[in-house]
């Protein structure tokens, strides 16, 4: 019996519009939300069908109802190949690029249906997805059924709702549609008894369908004056005994050997592979084809490529929940018993195993073998696994599946939830104590706690209970902890200890810390070399979530020290890829700095507001905002908020001195600005950001001497410092101090040879100031001019502001350079404009991203940013005025 969409008329024309306007470049999400049965599968079906008609690339997806699904198994149909294991952040990443450099050669339909039963990492990817659609040919259309308890789905909901994704609710279709749905399939519309037996179906277009067929099938129906009838006697029953009866009739032709294959994997779950059911059953695959080759005939099995799966959920549900819950959990027993034997993946295993109420003895010694692998492999299968086991087995069970418990929890990115699950743990004789507190430490330090860590190393160290190995671990562990509560001294110490029984990774670990130490004590240079013989001990093995540490970090911030911005952007955008959620607010809180100081303030803030939706140690959200504070108040923007936070980072904390003194100096009060500045100074060298303002500020007060002892500083540190900004810095401050002009254009010179524009601007500003003091108006004009381009470059209207008032009552103005409006094809920063050129060129977003050196969702930030500057609403109307105005060639 065919299927037919009847009762969807509005939703059908809405489906179809917004596919149109996905394959002109408007893209749009549509959530389907109703029961099994209701429609939605023939809502996507018609939204494929428009795809297809209108040249569109379709791509399917599907939730799976298992306890613990694959990760991405929703989208691996989308690729072509295996999805490599390297994190759930970096195959989000990969899929996204996948997906964006499809949209670059036409647009895109991508369904979901039962997204309610989609896997954590699958709604990630789709949330991610969601967010850009608006700026890409893409219509996303998810279906899924309300559920009571699904906070992961909830969460990706009302993002997507945020978003302006469109909903859909199917209700049950009234009495008037079921009667046309019969006629549609039967040709007459129904008579009175049959419409009282389809009402039991509450107005669901499957079920109504199945009882049709099910009725027709078995000559329970008859036509009769023009209506469909029932017969004599057929209305016995309800509309799940018909299913039941549907299945079951289906299932008599069946030989038995089918039918018993068919229950079997019915338990198994929606879809199996052969050689599995092959296990389970104990037989040859090669007697399996028969029964497989008849259940695929029937329609009851589909062949989908390198699985079988069934037809409809709802067949595989009556199958099996027709046996009895001993018989399922035999069945998966058997399954998990044969595949272990047969060396088959552990996550393969455990699947089933999860779905089991208890484990034999010689399952929990299986998986007491395998837990190590499970937990590396699939970690949101070993958790529950693990847990169900723990609590059945609690006297008995072996001691390492409490640890691998915790260490799942660590590898799920779940530290909180680990560190009580390992204390747990450690109250429990028989548990291995060292690498309980190992994981202890991890758990404390991914949850941002490192004094936490730093006191459970501490005490191991102190108990003498581990061996040189686990010593050394624990040491370069502590002296991480020591480095990241700004005890360099102590650091250093502890990490020179680790060196000295450390293997590969431990060498790594504690070459790491002693590079920060040295970039802590201003010798980038020392500290670059040691970080790269860090790198050079891990070798290529991966930094892994239960032994994190951050070489590409500090490798990263040694050259930022250094002005190599390229290499440093390319060595922190590494971190992040390989670290996964570890340190991944450290990485966004490097790449925030970088771009503030390239003058990249867009792709600045973009860092900071992903960095402040995975905070991971205490003190820098507060940093974050700060950045963003510092932002604001350059670029004038009144209503930046006041950045608070009771415990500053020790090396983020000078970020929010540092923006209170510039709203100070902003609402008039650069006496308090200053004197501020001078206090962090007296408690030693200040960083060159807060040294330029200090000095700024100590000549717009009229206290030159205030940035002498600066510039001794920074002469000490230039003279075996190689970055360019230390030495302009030094020529700053002592051009402020002896009111020399010529040093502060040197310093402008050199800070626009290391690429930071504002400190360029500020020199340019001072230079100005005292060549038009001395009655070098001409001189002091060109400075002037040399500053306020600087500055507006930025989009750092306050300095400018300052800048002009300031030499304006020394009788000196600029040439008028007009400053870049806020709309408009005008307000387009250079960056926005490469951008732009290549979207009218057709480029994709991983495409430009690659090219400029971007990450693709800043990439995406740009593209939103510069469609609100235009009025514009997508990348088609983009592309189109750009040609219209002869914005690109």
């Amino acid at each position: 019996m065919r299927t037919t969409v009847v009762g969807r008329d509005d939703e059908i024309a809405r489906v179809r519009t917004l596919a149109h306007r996905a394959a002109t470049g408007y893209g749009s999400t549509i959530l389907i939300e109703g029961e099994p049965g209701i429609g939605k599968s023939a809502l996507l079906a018609v939204a494929a069908a428009e795809a297809r008609r209108l040249g569109a690339r379709v791509l399917r997806g599907r939730g799976v109802p298992v306890e613990e699904p694959p990760p991405f198994g929703v989208v691996r149909s989308w690729l072509d190949a295996e999805l490599p294991a390297d994190g759930d952040f970096a195959l989000i990443e990969l899929i996204l690029g996948r997906l964006e450099s499809w949209c670059a050669v036409g647009p895109l339909v991508v369904l979901v249906d039962d997204l309610q039963w989609a896997d954590t990492s699958s709604l990630l990817l789709l949330g991610r997805l969601g967010r850009a659609v608006g700026q890409l040919p893409v219509l996303l259309v998810a279906a899924y059924q309300p559920t009571q308890q699904n906070a992961r789905l909830d969460v990706l909901v009302r993002s997507l709702r945020g978003q302006g994704a469109v909903p859909m609710r199917l209700d049950p279709l009234t009495e008037d549609d079921l009667a046309e749905l019969v006629r549609l399939l039967l040709g007459v519309p129904p008579g009175p008894g049959l419409r009282e037996l389809l009402a039991q179906a509450g107005g669901n277009a499957l079920y109504t369908t199945e009882v049709l067929g099910a009725l027709a099938r078995t000559g329970r129906l008859q036509v009769a004056d023009g209506v469909a009838t029932l017969r004599r006697g057929a209305a016995s029953g309800t509309v799940q005994a018909a299913l039941l009866d549907l299945v079951q009739r289906r299932l008599e032709p069946l030989s038995a050997d089918t039918r018993d294959l068919l229950r079997a994997a019915a338990v198994l779950g929606p879809g199996f592979d052969l050689t599995e059911l092959a296990a389970v059953l104990d037989r040859p695959v090669i007697s399996l084809w028969q029964p497989v080759s008849e259940a695929v005939t029937t329609g009851l099995l589909v062949d989908a490529g390198d699985q079988l799966v069934f037809r409809h959920e709802l067949v595989r549900q009556v199958l099996a929940g027709g046996l009895p819950a001993t018989a399922a959990d035999a069945l998966r027993l058997r399954a998990g018993r044969a595949l272990a034997s047969a060396g088959a993946r552990v996550e393969r295993v455990a699947r089933h195993l999860t779905a089991v109420t208890g484990l034999a003895p010689d399952l929990v010694d299986w998986l007491a073998r395998a837990a190590e692998a499970l937990v590396v492999r699939a970690p949101e299968l070993a958790m529950p696994l693990l847990e169900r086991t723990l609590a059945q087995r609690s006297a008995e069970a072996p001691a390492v599946l409490r640890l691998q418990y915790a260490r799942a929890l660590l590898w799920a990115g779940r530290p909180v939830e680990a560190r009580r699950a390992a204390q747990a743990a450690l109250r429990v004789p028989g548990t291995p104590p060292v690498a309980l507190h190992w994981l202890l430490a991890q758990a404390y330090l991914q949850s941002g706690r490192a004094g936490s860590a730093r006191t459970v190393a501490e005490r191991v160290l102190a108990s003498a209970r581990c061996g040189d190995e686990e010593a050394a671990r624990f040491r370069a562990l502590l002296a991480l902890c020591l480095l990241l509560s700004g005890r360099a001294d102590a650091a250093d110490a502890s990490a020179g200890t680790a060196l000295a029984g450390a293997d590969g990774y431990v060498s790594a670990y504690a070459l790491t810390v002693r590079a920060g130490v040295q970039l802590v004590r201003q010798r980038p240079q020392a500290a670059l070399h040691l970080a790269d013989r860090a790198l050079t001990a891990l070798g290529s093995d991966p930094v892994q979530p239960d032994r994190p540490f951050p070489p590409h970090l500090v490798r990263g911030f040694c050259l930022l020290e250094l002005d190599r911005f390229a290499e440093a952007e390319a060595a922190f955008t590494e971190g992040r890829r390989r670290l996964g959620r570890t340190f991944r607010t450290w990485h966004h809180m490097a790449l925030a700095r970088l771009r503030y100081l390239q003058g990249r303030w867009n792709d600045a803030l973009a860092e900071i507001r992903a960095g402040l939706d995975v905070t991971d140690c205490p003190g820098l959200a507060g940093g974050l905002r700060s950045q963003a504070a510092l932002i604001a108040v350059h670029r004038g923007e009144v209503d930046a908020g006041s950045p608070h936070t009771p415990d500053p980072h020790p090396y983020w904390g000078w970020l929010r001195l540092a923006a209170r003194a510039l709203r100070c100096e902003r609402d008039g009060d650069p006496e308090r600005a200053l004197l501020a500045l001078l206090d962090a100074a007296g408690r030693g060298l200040p960083g060159s950001c807060l040294a330029a303002d200090l000095a700024r500020l100590a000549a717009s007060t009229g206290q030159r001497s205030r940035a002498r002892g600066l510039a001794d500083g920074y002469d000490r540190v230039a003279a075996e410092h190689p970055g360019p900004h230390v030495r302009a810095t030094a020529l700053l401050c002592r051009g402020v101090a002896e009111a020399d002009a010529a040093l502060l254009l040197a310093a402008a010179q050199e800070f626009g040879e290391a690429g930071r524009p504002l400190y360029e601007g500020y020199a340019y500003e001072e230079a100005a100031a005292l060549l038009a003091a001395t009655g070098s108006r001409v001189r002091a004009r060109s400075a002037l001019d040399s500053a306020v381009r600087c500055y507006d470059r930025l989009g750092a209207a306050w300095d400018l502001d300052r800048a002009q008032a300031r030499l304006r009552e020394a009788g000196v103005r600029h040439r008028h350079i007009r400053q870049r409006p806020k709309t408009g094809w005008e307000s387009l920063t250079q960056t926005e404009r490469r951008i732009l050129g290549l979207v009218a060129a057709g480029r994709s977003n991983p495409d430009i991203a690659a090219e400029l050196y971007l990450s693709r969702r800043t990439v995406r930030n740009h593209v939103s940013h510069i469609l609100a500057k235009l009025g514009l609403s997508s990348r088609v109307e983009l592309a189109v005025s750009a040609y219209e105005n002869g914005a690109v060639g």
